[in-house]
């Protein structure tokens, strides 16, 4: 059996593709119903520690809220990884945490691990 040599680039870039194209819909459909100024301030705001009068719905919207912080973090700490100048640095910034906002994390990290293949074709 032969080994290739060829690049797996389009299999790459199909696979982040299918990741932004699948997770973005279930991130818009759980998101607009409940988008709201108030409720993006309540989102925000409340993220305190648990006492021992709250509901399980709200302990459970608290542990949401906790892992999308962290979880939104972590992919922001990897995708500044991917900036070479300042420039690249503001616009990642801007990207992942406009494009959690807008799409969810996981498509947010998608569209940043395609834009950094992309940049690495172009490099090789």
């Amino acid at each position: 059996m032969a080994i290739s040599t060829a690049s797996g680039h389009g299999t790459i870039i199909a696979a982040y593709a299918l990741t932004f194209f699948a997770s973005a819909p279930f991130h818009l459909a759980l998101v607009l119903p409940h988008l709201s100024i108030a409720n993006i301030v309540d989102f925000v705001s409340s993220t305190g520690p648990i006492s021992a009068d709250e509901t399980l719905e709200d302990v459970m919207t608290l542990i949401i809220k906790w892992d999308l912080a962290i979880g939104s973090s972590a992919i922001l700490l990897t995708s500044l990884w991917f900036a070479k100048s300042s420039r690249q640095f503001v616009g990642l910034v801007i990207a992942v945490v406009g494009g959690t906002a807008a799409v969810g994390p996981a498509a947010a990290l998608a569209g940043t691990l395609m834009w950094r293949e992309a940049k690495l074709s172009r490099q090789s």
